[in-house]
This record gives structure tokens, C-alpha cells and sequence, in this order.
């Protein structure tokens, strides 16, 4: 049985750190540090890091036949990532972004490529009954795929579910997705896409707001805060770890693919959380956002110099 199924945004990032406004008036800058090319976007991201973290993890996405698709698949795959069920169209473009982060956030450059005509037709939903969890990354990202569709397959397969949210149009409400939210298991937004949709300020509302609508587990997260989660009615706030922020692209991603090792190994609601500050706030500490997660045992060892106990019971010495 596999873990996940990850199904989402495959893009080939090319990172520039420590970019100025004054770079693009110049002929010629030397860069300080070396550009980085890395395997991006939602589902590429969180899917990597479930594969380096132990998860038996499949990804489900659309590139094109090009060197930039090829890159992906190499990377991704030598993340312990099934890949064989990406889809490959010879004509097709890998959508690329040009992220260039200046004081930790990122300004991109992208083409969406094939990442926009993603449909269900492409997904092998037979699979989902071989499968603990179905996860997209994200709404509102793939344009031609009908979140609706999907989760009802996934849930009659007898899979959890999980969705965040990324690419939200301006005028978006909670509204516009009434009908998939009770079909979600796991939802976990970050606290601006949360105040986006609804005009809420308090995360605690933010909470009951979304347990009103049929989310099974609200998970808000709160960027360097932490997070906020609902748990037996109440609602929990985990403040977040302290680094030095390098660049935040990705930080969402990898919370997502660290919560939902969590849950796959049956660990408490509590400590997926952890788990995911932990791989949020890792990622956040170095630039790109694919990678910096390299197994269980760093976000163990992370939570253990930053909390004095990982998760399962191990503590500091």
C-alpha cells in the first residue's frame, strides 16, 4: 500500500539569492552565491520531502517532454519519489519559474507549461484503493482539475484526504469551494490565504469557521508563528522554531509533507504539527524550497535542540 498520492504543480526552479533592484539596470553582476536549480512547485516539493522523510510516496502531475520535465523527474525520482505516473506529453513545456529572493521571500517568474491542463482524466484513480492518503497541492492551482471530482474518488477508494491552497483568485470565498471542503480530511491553508477567503482576523475563528463547513482537521498555518489546529473541539496553537530565514519558498510545502508523515505513522495530532514546523522552518533556512529535508531523524534532532523532545517520546540527553 502506498502512503500518498500527491497530485499537483511540477516546476523547475532556478533560485537567485540575494537579488537587488539595482541587478536588472547592470549589463553584468556577479553573483555572491551560485544560482540553484531545484525541482519546485506544491506537489513536487511536498512530495520529495515525504520520499526523503520514508514515505512510500507517488507523484501525479504533467510535464513535458524537454530537458526541463527530464531534470524533474531525475531529481524528484532520487528523492525516493515514484514518478511513473507523471504524465509526459512530447509536445508539451515544463512549466519553469526564475525566483529571484531578496530578505527571505521570493518574486517569480514563471510559465505554467503543462501544470495547467492537469484534468483527473490523467490520474489513475483506480490507485487511490491501494493508498492512505490523497493530497493536492493545492486548490486553485490547476485550473482543468476538478477538486470536487477527485476527492469523491478518493474517499469512495476508502483514502483520507488532504488539500491546501495556493494561486487564489482575488475575489475568492470559502463560498466558491462549499462543496469540496466536507470532503477534506486534512486542510491546511496558511493564515493570509485563511483572512483571503473569509475577511477573519483570529485564527481561533478561522478554526471554527472551517470546522462549520465540514473540514474533518483544520490546520492553519501561521508562518514563523507556528500553527493553529482543531483537536477533540478545541483549537491548539504550536508557536513556530527559530531560525535565521534564508528564503521562505517552499516553507508551506514541506509543513505539509512533514503533517502528513505524522499522520501516516499514526503519530498524535500534536506532534505531525511539530513535525511540519519543523520541516517548514528547516526549509526556510536555506534557500530553495525542495531539499532541505533530508530525513526523519534532522527533524528529530532539530525538534530536540529547539524543544528538548521529538516526537514518540525521544528526548534530549
Amino acid at each position: 500500500m502506498k502512503d500518498v498520492i500527491v497530485i499537483g504543480d511540477m516546476i523547475l526552479d532556478i533560485m537567485v539569492n540575494e537579488f537587488t533592484c539595482e541587478m536588472h539596470k547592470r549589463k553584468g553582476t556577479a553573483m555572491k552565491q551560485p544560482a540553484k536549480l531545484a525541482a519546485g512547485g506544491d506537489a513536487q516539493n511536498a512530495a520529495s520531502t515525504m520520499g526523503r522523510l520514508g514515505l512510500d510516496v507517488a507523484l501525479i502531475g504533467r510535464i513535458g517532454d524537454d530537458d526541463a520535465g527530464r531534470m524533474c523527474l531525475s531529481m524528484t525520482g532520487r528523492a525516493g519519489v515514484d514518478c511513473s505516473h507523471v504524465v509526459v506529453v512530447p509536445d508539451g513545456v515544463t512549466s519553469t519559474c526564475v525566483s529571484l529572493v531578496q530578505n527571505g521571500e521570493a518574486s517569480g517568474l514563471y510559465h505554467r507549461g503543462e501544470n495547467d491542463r492537469l484534468t483527473v482524466d490523467d490520474i489513475p484513480v483506480e490507485l487511490f484503493a491501494d493508498t492512505r492518503f490523497v493530497n493536492l497541492h493545492s486548490l486553485w492551482s490547476l485550473p482543468m482539475l476538478d477538486p470536487v471530482c477527485l476527492f469523491k474518488k478518493a474517499k469512495e477508494a476508502g483514502a483520507r484526504t488532504f488539500a491546501d491552497t495556493d494561486n487564489i483568485p482575488k475575489n475568492a470565498s470559502l463560498d466558491d469551494i462549499d462543496e469540496v471542503l466536507p470532503l477534506i480530511d486534512v486542510f491546511a491553508p496558511s493564515y493570509s490565504e485563511v483572512v483571503q477567503l473569509t475577511g477573519l482576523r483570529e485564527p481561533e475563528e478561522m478554526i471554527r469557521v472551517l470546522l462549520q463547513k465540514g473540514v474533518k482537521i483544520p490546520v492553519i498555518k501561521l508562518g514563523g508563528e507556528g500553527c493553529i489546529f482543531a483537536e477533540e473541539g478545541k483549537t491548539v496553537k504550536l508557536p513556530g522554531y527559530s531560525i535565521t530565514v534564508v528564503d521562505t519558498t517552499g516553507a508551506g510545502d514541506n509543513f505539509a509533507a512533514g503533517l502528513t508523515y505524522g499522520l501516516c505513522k499514526g503519530y498524535s495530532l500534536k506532534d505531525c504539527c511539530r513535525l511540519g514546523n519543523a520541516s517548514g522552518a528547516i526549509t526556510a533556512g536555506q534557500l530553495a524550497s525542495n531539499g532541505a529535508v533530508t530525513s526523519f531523524m534532522q527533524l528529530q534532532e532539530f525538534m530536540i535542540r529547539q524543544d528538548g523532545c521529538g516526537v514518540g517520546g525521544e528526548e534530549g540527553r
